[in-house]
């Protein structure tokens, strides 16, 4: 059987060698370690893999005015009492969802109505003075001089009144920009100020989510890359709603792998117009599978998560997995070489090695030697 290549999505570290104690020392203390017991992967259809819920869009909601928040969105609560609005409440298209001290930009604009008036006074003043200017002046009672000053009055008048119009429009916008509102409906992701809170402009009051679509982001191998296309349905499971199939568009697929875990992420896009689906959910994407429809396999095979597989010391061509073994009344770590089969999902295959039933080490593994004295924890 050919080799498989899996260096990016099994454990980055070989099994320790080199590392057993000499002899006359004292023994190492038993190493904490999680395990699993080796069972058949129940029958599926398609390759199935991790997702998580996310926004369609999330953005930060900031101030533009400065001053201390007045009030903050109320909610009712579970208890029926009105309480602060939080992460998880849905909010409509224009909602107001806080507001700074605004009575220094109503004294603005105040100001400015009043200036407003006193410049409109003048330029009606102004106004009279020249129409009397221009009468004088077309009966040779005027000079020009005379005619000019009246003129220039005029227009100083009525660029005070354009100014005092512009002020007031300045301070209405500023006036405005002390309410914090919901740029579209969708879901508060995070709230970060409270009442009596001192906020700056660009103080961001809240993370704010786009939920009328939903994102279901995850990672597949390079193994898998080719059979996912930009535009295709893809089934997605949420197995904690009722119900929980749901079939979705790929959206995204990432251009190269992510240089730690070695997959590559991918989007899927999911109408959510009921609201069910909420960030933070976790789902199953299924691969080669619309909404759960297709046919599944009744083939079982025995599957070890990744985290268990490490490769052999001094031997990168095989691989090695650790398996619980009992001593007395204690329990070591004995290696045991496996042969692989294909990826499936976040686990791979294991054609020969293990048999059901065997507890191996998934979380530990390349800290340990053959032989090394293990305490299983939860």
């Amino acid at each position: 059987m050919r080799t498989l290549h899996i260096f990016g999505l099994i454990a980055a570290g070989c099994l320790a060698t080199g590392c057993t104690n000499a002899q006359g020392t004292e023994p190492k203390p038993a190493r904490p370690v999680r395990v699993e017991t080796v069972a058949p992967a129940p029958p599926q259809s398609g390759i199935r893999y991790s997702a998580s819920v996310e926004p369609f869009e999330q953005v930060s909601l900031a101030f533009k005015a400065s001053g201390y928040v007045d009030e903050v969105l109320r909610r009712p609560g579970a208890d029926g009492r009105s309480r602060t609005a939080q992460a998880g409440d849905f909010v409509n298209k224009g909602t107001v969802l806080a507001r700074v001290h605004d009575a220094d930009y109503k004294q603005r604009i105040d100001q400015g109505r009043a200036k407003l008036a006193e410049g409109e006074a003048g330029l009606t003043k102004a106004r009279l003075d020249l129409e009397r200017a221009r009468t004088l002046f077309a009966a040779d009672s005027l000079t020009k001089p005379d005619l000019d000053g009246a003129q220039s009055a005029f227009d100083s008048a009525q660029a005070r009144v354009v100014a005092a119009q512009a002020d007031i429009e300045l301070a209405l916008s500023a006036l405005r920009d002390c309410e914090l509102v919901s740029p579209a409906t969708g879901i508060l992701l995070e709230r970060r100020i409270e009442v009596g809170s001192l906020v700056g402009a660009g103080t961001v009051a809240f993370m704010f989510g786009d939920v009328s679509s939903v994102k279901a982001r995850f990672g597949i191998p390079d193994s898998v890359i080719q059979s996912v296309k930009l535009g295709e349905r893809i089934g997605v499971i949420v197995e904690s709603l009722a119900g929980g199939r749901f079939s979705g568009r790929v959206t995204a697929i990432s251009p190269t792998a992510d240089p730690q875990s070695r997959v590559f992420n991918v989007e899927v896009t999911i109408s959510n117009q009921d609201g069910r689906l909420r960030p933070g959910m976790i789902g199953t994407v299924v691969i080669g599978d619309v909404a759960g429809q297709a046919v599944s396999s009744p083939v079982q095979t025995l599957t070890l998560p990744l985290s268990a597989v490490v490769r052999s010391p001094g031997d990168t061509e095989h691989y090695t997995v650790l398996i619980v073994e009992r001593q007395g009344a204690s329990e070591v770590a004995r290696a045991r070489r496996v042969e692989l089969g294909e990826v499936v999902g976040n686990g791979v295959a294991v054609v020969s090695g293990v048999t059901r039933g065997d507890r191996v080490v998934t979380s530990g593994a390349t800290l340990l030697s053959d032989g090394d004295s293990i305490r299983v924890i939860p």
